[in-house]
């Protein structure tokens, strides 16, 4: 949903006057230059704890982030239905770091947090100090949440444990048995670790986990995360390699919608706008799929990210762009838009065959 605000922010800019563009442009980088300090400044405002050097800094920064709201903020977030948002939060699959700093730029931090439907909604909120980057905060009071066999870069199921945990499944007992440890911890499923100060990180799911033909464990999610942010234009990736030598993925680029919120085979205007920087004239999905520029593009991105990788078990060594979008309505994503996995590669099963062909 964040993305899609985005994408369409982006392109209703584009329609502006140039210095309309360029206004923007200056009052969101300074807005992002100085918000952390202001937020962390006024959470220390509530409990008088600041120096006289800070006080000053902290009038000078709510003067400065006052003048943005009137120039444009404002404005912005009242033609998007924002204007009275005290907090916006994110939920259910992994925000993209490009996405929380483009809304932090127009001073609307997108929060973090964590839950399922068998914790009554949220178990962890961001503290008043803020949370660092990747975390969905810390264990909301009357809550607990542990990690349990972690290994050796302590990630491991995240357990949780408090009043907000449902007490089992409807005529069920296997599976409560099953989710429901003898301590109270509920197994969640989701991969995850803990910082010294009880933030949490997600880093995947326990059964999404891909396990090579050389016996290595690999969490898809973060490497699908580094491509897409090599590649800010694609809107989906899905890789693959479980029981084989070698991983490879699919790209999806983002397409336009009908009036049902369908995507359609026409490329949306910002990825057409992403194109034609590298030269590619493609206007639909299928035209991008068969386009060279698109591809040779990808596979740089996807190279790049490679070398950030923790081993050469986690390289992506092939690639596919796809002539669809994933959704819920060609059952490729679930309601709250996880991706289908085992239905993606039910459905593409060809490609992968040719993958290790």
């Amino acid at each position: 949903v964040w993305e899609k605000f985005k994408e369409g922010m982006e392109e209703k800019l584009k329609t502006q006057p140039t210095y309309k563009q360029h206004l923007f442009t200056v009052c969101t980088a300074l807005s992002k230059a100085i918000a952390p300090d202001f937020y962390y400044l006024s959470n220390l405002q509530e409990s008088s704890t600041l120096t006289l050097f800070e006080k000053i800094r902290y009038v000078f920064e709510s003067n400065v982030m006052r003048l943005l709201e009137t120039l444009i903020f404002t404005t912005v977030k009242t033609a998007i239905g924002l204007d009275r948002c005290r907090f916006a939060v994110s939920g259910a699959g992994a925000l993209s770091e490009d996405v929380v700093s483009f809304f932090a730029g127009i001073n609307i931090r997108i929060l973090d947090v964590y839950g399922l439907s068998e914790s009554s909604g949220p178990t962890t909120i961001p503290s008043k100090r803020g949370q660092p980057a990747g975390s969905c905060g810390q264990a909301l009071p009357g809550t607990k949440v542990k990690i349990d066999a972690p290994d050796e870069n302590g990630e491991g199921e995240i357990c949780l444990q408090g009043r907000h945990i449902f007490k089992g499944y409807w005529n069920n007992l296997e599976a409560t048995r099953v989710s429901i440890d003898a301590a109270g911890y509920f197994h969640t499923g989701d991969k995850g670790k803990l910082d010294q100060d009880g933030n949490l990180f997600i880093t995947g799911r326990i059964k999404e986990l891909l396990k090579t033909s050389g016996g290595e464990n690999i969490a898809p999610v973060p490497i699908e995360n580094a491509i897409k942010q090599e590649v800010p234009f694609l809107s989906q990736v899905v890789v693959i390699g479980d029981k084989r030598n070698y991983l490879t993925c699919f790209v999806t680029l983002p397409a336009e919608v009908d009036e049902e919120n369908k995507p359609t085979g026409k490329l949306a205007a910002i990825a057409i706008d992403a194109l034609r920087k590298i030269g590619s004239r493609a206007t639909t999905l299928q035209d991008a799929a068969e386009d060279p520029l698109v591809q040779d593009c990808v596979m740089e991105g996807i190279k790049k990210a490679n070398r950030k990788a923790g081993s050469q078990a986690q390289h992506v060594q092939k690639v596919t762009v796809l002539p669809e979008e994933f959704s819920e309505a060609n059952g490729l994503m679930t309601a709250t838009l996880k991706l289908k996995r085992s239905a993606i590669e039910k459905r593409y099963e060809r490609e992968i065959i040719a993958f290790y062909r």
